[in-house]
C-alpha cells in the first residue's frame, strides 16, 4: 500500500471533536502535520467520508489567556483496524472502542474562545 503522508508529523495529544454534521464525538490527536491529522476516534467513520473536526490548542501551549480552537473540514483517508487488545488508551470517555482515523485537512480556521 502506498504511503501518501507528506510533511513532518508532530506527536501531539490534543483534545478533538470529530464527526459529520451533528454527530460529533470526542477524541484526541495522535499526531499532526500541516496537511493532516491522526485522531483516536469513533471507529464508525469510513474512508472517503467528509468530516468536520475541531482541535483545541491549550492556552498554556500558545502562551495566551484562553484556548484556541482550530475548526477543520476534511476527509477520512485511512481508518486503522481495531486491535485485539483493548486498554484504557483505546477507549473513548463513554467506554466505546476508538481507532486511529487519518484525515486530510481541506480547510481550517482559528477560533478564539470568548
Amino acid at each position: 500500500m502506498a504511503d501518501f503522508r507528506t510533511g513532518q508529523r508532530f506527536p501531539l495529544t490534543l483534545p478533538t471533536k470529530i464527526g459529520a454534521g451533528s454527530r460529533q464525538r470526542e477524541g484526541k490527536t495522535r499526531n499532526l502535520s500541516a496537511a493532516g491529522v491522526l485522531i483516536e476516534a469513533d471507529p464508525s467513520l469510513r474512508v472517503g467520508a467528509k468530516v468536520q473536526f475541531c482541535i483545541t490548542l491549550p492556552r498554556e501551549l500558545l502562551g495566551v489567556r484562553k484556548d484556541v480552537d482550530v475548526q477543520c473540514d476534511g476527509r477520512v483517508v485511512r481508518v486503522e483496524k481495531k486491535s485485539a487488545k483493548a486498554n484504557a488508551k483505546t477507549k473513548t470517555k463513554n467506554g466505546e472502542r476508538s481507532v486511529g482515523v487519518a484525515c486530510i485537512i481541506d480547510n481550517y480556521a482559528f477560533k478564539r474562545r470568548k
